[in-house]
């Protein structure tokens, strides 16, 4: 289901899928990447409003801010976390596939 503030151009995605097999997996990642090149590229949106960036959201940085500024970004996460202990992974991740491991399905699916 999607659902948002529209005031406020918000949209959230609810997912009921229960993701038990690779064809949910993949038809997700291709959801995810269509929505963020839709919202990124086509008409130069932010992927998050209210909710901040995390493991589905990693992998489309980059698309979202440009080259420059996702280099600016991975220099300051080494330069004040160089231990990568501040949630590592969460915000900035080179794993082009983390939003496919770190899935909380919805109980009800």
């Amino acid at each position: 289901s999607i659902f948002g503030h529209a005031m406020e151009g918000n949209m959230h995605l609810v997912f009921s899928q229960g993701f038990r097999n690779a064809d949910d997996l993949e038809q997700y990642s291709n959801m995810m990447q269509e929505m963020c090149e839709i919202v990124a590229e086509k008409y130069n949106g932010s992927l998050k409003g209210e909710h901040g960036t995390g493991r589905n959201v990693a992998p489309y940085v980059e698309m979202e801010w440009g080259p420059k500024a996702n280099a600016i970004m991975w220099k300051v996460k080494k330069l004040f976390d160089p231990q990568n202990i501040l949630n590592p992974g969460v915000l900035m991740n080179e794993d082009p596939d983390v939003h496919r491991k770190a899935l909380k399905p919805s109980p009800l699916a």
